[in-house]
C-alpha cells in the first residue's frame, strides 16, 4: 500500500511561499505605473527622471490665492491606458472644508520645440498647454481624461487649488487618486496650510497684457459675429490670472460714431463690469476684481481733439479715468517718430491735460529725440532699466547702450512701467548662439516655452525691486493669426513670444463650446503677481526692509537672479510668517472704489482693511486699516461705516453689533489732496460662538438664456459641527436643497435669494443677497500660495497586500490548489 505523504513544517512553509509568489505575480500589473509629485515652478518633460521619493504634496497659501502642484504619471514598462485623476475635498477636521469644486485638474499638453529660444532652452517636447478635465468657463467636461501614457514617458497633471476669501486659517488635508486600466489605484496625500491673511483681488501691480481681439476668431475658426463673446471670455481669463486685458474692443466698433458722437452704451454694457469690479469670474473667484489699466482705442483719432475729449469725459463720468492711457507710439527710432509723438501728445493734452501719453521707450532715447517732456508714462524694456555692460544689443528695438547700464529708476518719475520682448531672448536669433557671442540675449526674465519655469515667475520680484508700477506685454494670442498654435509658437526668435493662450476649440479639447486654454507660463505669471502682493503687504505693514531682504535673496539685477525655486518658496513662507506676526491677519477687503481723480504727479491712495473677531464676544469686531498707504505721503483720513448706521474714524477701531445679520463694512482713505479710495467687505454676524457661516455665489449658465443661473453654497463653513443641509429660497417661490443647484427664472428682475445651512449641532446660518438676474452682477466668493513637497514613500510593506490578494483572487484558488496537490502527491 502506498504511504501517504505528510506535511512537514518546511513543506508547509514552502507551499505558502509558492502560493504567495503565484498570487503576487498575478496581482502585479504588467505595465507598472509610478506616480510622483513636484511643485509648480518646474517643467516636467517626457523623460524627466521620476522623483519616486515625492509621493505627496504640501501647499501653503493665503486666502483669496491660487496655489498649484504637479502630479506626474510615469509608465515604467509598457503603455498605460485609461489614466484618470480625481481630487477630494480638503478638510481641516474642525468642520471647515475647501470643496473639490475649488480645485482644477489639467492635463499638461506637450508642444515640440525644433529651435531653442536661447542656449538656456532646448529642443524637444515641453509641457505648456493646460487642458482642463472640466473647464471653469462654461462647465463642460473635456477630453483631457482618461488619457494614455506611452512606455517610458511621463504625463504631468497640473492641480490648482483656489483658497476662498472666507476660508478659515489652518491645515487642510485631502488626496488625489490616480487610476489606470489594470493598475492598483495610487493615492497622493495633499496638505494645504492656509495662512491667516488674504490677498486683494485687484492687483497692486498694474498690468497691460494686450489681447488682439481680431485674432481670436481666426484662432478659433469662428465668424466675426462671435468676437464680442470671445473677447469677454478672454478678458475674464486675464482677470482670473490677475492681469488686465487693456486692449478691449473699441467703443466705436461696438456702438459706432455718428456725427462725431460716440454711442457708448454697447461698450459700457459689455465691458463696464470689468472696469467697475462687478464682473462675475468663474466660480466666484477673486470677487471684486477689476482691470488696472485700459487703453484709449483711438485708431485714426490720435489727433482728433473732440474724439479724445469725449473719451476722457465719459471715463471720468464712469469712474474709470484713472486707468486710461493712450498708446501714443511704439518703440520710436527716427526723428519722424519723435515729431509724431509730440504732435499726438499735444492733441491729447488739449483734449484733457490729465490724459496720459504712453510710449515704449527709454528716458535717454526720448531726451535724445527731444520728446521727453511730451511723454507722461515711460515704458522702457527691462534691459534698459538696468542694462548689461557686456556690449550693446545688435539692432535692438530701443537704443540704449552704455547710458542704460546700472539701475536707471531714479531718473524716472513716480510712475513707470516696463516690459519684456524679443530682445530678452534674441529677435530672430538664438540667444547665446552664433549671432550673440557675448551671450547678451540670455538671463533676462522671459515667457518662452523652452526656458525653465523660474524665467516666467521672476519678473514681478524685479518689479518690486526696481519700484515699477506696471507691466506691459504686446500680445497674448499672436500665434492665433499664424499657423496652428498647438503645433508651433516660434516667432521673433522665441517659442511662445506674444502667445500665452491656446485656442480651446471643441474639435481639439472636446465639449461643445470654445474656451481659452491657459499655458503653464500664464499660471507662473499669476504666481509672480501673487508673490508681489506678499511683498506689497509687508511694505504696507511697515516691513519694507524685510521685503527688500527677501527680494535680495532672489534678485541682484535684471539679468542676475536666483534660479532655485525652493529658495523662492522659502522666501514666501518667511514673508507669510512676518505678515501674520505684524498684524496682517484677518479678512482683507477685496473690492475698492475710487473717489476723485489724482492730479499730475499724484497717485491714488491704496485702501486695505483687516477684520478680526473677538474670541470671547461674538458681537465684537476689530477693524484695522493701517495697511492702507499713499505713494506721496501719509494717509490723511480714515472713515469707517459699519452697515448698521454707525461710523468711526482713525486707522484702527472696534465696533460691537447689537443684532445678528449681514453687514457691509466700508473704509474710505483720503490723501492730503483729497483723493480717496474706498474698500468694502461683507461680513455676517451670528452672535453665537461656533455657529456655521452660510456663503454662496451665483453665475449665469451659458445655456442661451440670461435667466439660467447656477448657485453654489459648497463654500459654507460648519462652525463647531459638520454641515448637513443646504436649503435654498431662490426668491420666486422656488425652494431647493443641496450644496449646488440650478434654476431658470421666468423673467429678468432682482430676486432676494436666501441660503440656509445647518450643521449636526442643530445650529444654522442664513445668507441673503439681492441677485440681479440677466446681468453679470452676482455675489462671489472664492484663491493658492507657496508649495513644498512631502516626501512620503507610502505603504510599501507587501504584507498590507495579502488580505486584498486573497479576496481578489479567490476564484483562482481551486485550480491553484489542484496544482499544489499534484506536487505533494
Amino acid at each position: 500500500m502506498e504511504k501517504k505523504k505528510r506535511f512537514s513544517p518546511a513543506m508547509t512553509a514552502g507551499i505558502v511561499i509558492q502560493l504567495f509568489v503565484a498570487l503576487f505575480a498575478m496581482a502585479v500589473p504588467t505595465n507598472a505605473m509610478t506616480v510622483w509629485t513636484d511643485h509648480a515652478t518646474v517643467k516636467i518633460r517626457p523623460n524627466t527622471p521620476p522623483k519616486t521619493d515625492q509621493a505627496s504634496a504640501a501647499l501653503k497659501g493665503a486666502r483669496n490665492e491660487f496655489e498649484s502642484f504637479q502630479l506626474a504619471v510615469t509608465a515604467d514598462s509598457g503603455a498605460l491606458s485609461g489614466v484618470d485623476v480625481n481630487v477630494s475635498d480638503l478638510a481641516d477636521g474642525h468642520g471647515n472644508t475647501i470643496p473639490a469644486g475649488n480645485i482644477m485638474i489639467y492635463k499638461e499638453a506637450y508642444i515640440n520645440v525644433t529651435i531653442p529660444s536661447t542656449l538656456q532652452g532646448a529642443t524637444g517636447e515641453w509641457p505648456d498647454a493646460l487642458i482642463p478635465k472640466k473647464d471653469e468657463y462654461v462647465g463642460e467636461v473635456r477630453n483631457a481624461f482618461p488619457l494614455a501614457v506611452a512606455a517610458g514617458r511621463n504625463q504631468p497633471v497640473w492641480i490648482e487649488v483656489y483658497i476662498p476669501p472666507t476660508a478659515a486659517a489652518g491645515v487642510y488635508t485631502g488626496s488625489a487618486t490616480v487610476t489606470a486600466t489594470g493598475q492598483t489605484p495610487r493615492v497622493v496625500p495633499i496638505q494645504l496650510t492656509v495662512w491667516d491673511f488674504a490677498l486683494p483681488s485687484v492687483s497692486s501691480l498694474k498690468s497691460a497684457y494686450s489681447i488682439d481681439h481680431r485674432l481670436l476668431t481666426i484662432g478659433h475658426g469662428l465668424s466675426a459675429t462671435t468676437s464680442l463673446e470671445l473677447s469677454r471670455l478672454y478678458a475674464k481669463a486675464n482677470l482670473l490670472h490677475r492681469i488686465s486685458d487693456n486692449y478691449l474692443l473699441a467703443p466705436e466698433t461696438l456702438g459706432g460714431l455718428k456725427g462725431g458722437v460716440m454711442n457708448w452704451e454697447p461698450f459700457d454694457t459689455a465691458f463696464g463690469p470689468f472696469l467697475d469690479g462687478t464682473v462675475s469670474l468663474p466660480g466666484g473667484k477673486l470677487p471684486g476684481n477689476k482691470q488696472t489699466t485700459v487703453q484709449l482705442r483711438d485708431y485714426d483719432h490720435k489727433e482728433d481733439v473732440a474724439y479724445l475729449r469725449d473719451y476722457a469725459q465719459h471715463f471720468k463720468t464712469k469712474g474709470w479715468f484713472d486707468r486710461l492711457f493712450q498708446y501714443t507710439y511704439d518703440e520710436p527710432k527716427s526723428s519722424t517718430d519723435w515729431a509724431t509723438i509730440k504732435r499726438r501728445a499735444d492733441a491729447l493734452h488739449q483734449a484733457d491735460p490729465e490724459l496720459r501719453s504712453m510710449v515704449t521707450t527709454s528716458l535717454q532715447n526720448a531726451t535724445k529725440g527731444g520728446a521727453a517732456d511730451a511723454i507722461d508714462l515711460f515704458v522702457p524694456t527691462i534691459r534698459f532699466m538696468d542694462n548689461k555692460p557686456n556690449g550693446r544689443d545688435p539692432g535692438g528695438e530701443v537704443p540704449g547702450g552704455a547710458d542704460t547700464v546700472g539701475n536707471q529708476r531714479s531718473k524716472y518719475g513716480p510712475e513707470v512701467w516696463w516690459y519684456q520682448a524679443c530682445g530678452s531672448h534674441g529677435c530672430g536669433i538664438v540667444g547665446g548662439g552664433a549671432n550673440d557671442s557675448q551671450g547678451y540675449h540670455m538671463d533676462w526674465p522671459s515667457y518662452m516655452i523652452d526656458l525653465p519655469a523660474m524665467f516666467s515667475r521672476i519678473m514681478q520680484w524685479q518689479s518690486f525691486k526696481y519700484n515699477i508700477q506696471g507691466e506691459l506685454y504686446y500680445d497674448m494670442v499672436y500665434a492665433f493669426g499664424e499657423v496652428d498654435p498647438w503645433r508651433t509658437q516660434y516667432y521673433f526668435g522665441g517659442n511662445g513670444d506674444g502667445t500665452l493662450y491656446y485656442p480651446g476649440k471643441p474639435n481639439k479639447i472636446g465639449g461643445t463650446k470654445h474656451i481659452p486654454i491657459e499655458s503653464i507660463r500664464l499660471k507662473l505669471l499669476r504666481e509672480g503677481m501673487e508673490d508681489y502682493e506678499y511683498l506689497t503687504l509687508l511694505k504696507g505693514l511697515g516691513e519694507g526692509a524685510f521685503a527688500d531682504e527677501q527680494v535680495a535673496r532672489m534678485v541682484t539685477n535684471t539679468y542676475t537672479w536666483n534660479r532655485e525655486p525652493l529658495d523662492l518658496y522659502d522666501a514666501r513662507e518667511k514673508m507669510a510668517e512676518r505678515i501674520t506676526g505684524a498684524g496682517g491677519g484677518g479678512s482683507t477687503g477685496l473690492g475698492s472704489l475710487p473717489g476723485g481723480d489724482p492730479g499730475p504727479g499724484n497717485t491714488r491712495p491704496y485702501a486695505a482693511l483687516s477684520i478680526k473677531t473677538d474670541a470671547q464676544d461674538p458681537w465684537l469686531f476689530n477693524f484695522d486699516g493701517g495697511a492702507s498707504r499713499d505713494a506721496e505721503g501719509a494717509i490723511a483720513s480714515y472713515d469707517w461705516t459699519f452697515g448698521d448706521g454707525s461710523t468711526a474714524s482713525g486707522p484702527q477701531t472696534t465696533h460691537r453689533y447689537d443684532t445678528a445679520g449681514s453687514y457691509n463694512i466700508t473704509l474710505t482713505v483720503s490723501d492730503a489732496a483729497g483723493i480717496s479710495e474706498t474698500i468694502s467687505v461683507a461680513i455676517s454676524v451670528s452672535g453665537e460662538l461656533g455657529a456655521p457661516v452660510a456663503q454662496w455665489y451665483a453665475e449665469s449658465v451659458p445655456s442661451g438664456s440670461s435667466l439660467h443661473y447656477a448657485f453654489d453654497g459648497s463654500g459654507s463653513i460648519g462652525g463647531d459641527g459638520s454641515l448637513t443641509t443646504y436649503e435654498w429660497d431662490l426668491g420666486d417661490q422656488t425652494l431647493k436643497t443641496g450644496a449646488k443647484v440650478e434654476h431658470q427664472y421666468g423673467k429678468p428682475g432682482v430676486y432676494q435669494v436666501k441660503l440656509t445651512v445647518r450643521n449636526d449641532k442643530k445650529k444654522s446660518a442664513t445668507a441673503v443677497y439681492s441677485l440681479k438676474v440677466g446681468s453679470d452682477s452676482s455675489p462671489g466668493g472664492g484663491g493658492g500660495g507657496g508649495c513644498s513637497l512631502g516626501r512620503n514613500a507610502g505603504p510599501t510593506d507587501f504584507r498590507q497586500a495579502i488580505p486584498l490578494l486573497f479576496v481578489l483572487f479567490s476564484p483562482l484558488w481551486r485550480p491553484l490548489w489542484k496544482s499544489v496537490k499534484r506536487r505533494i502527491g
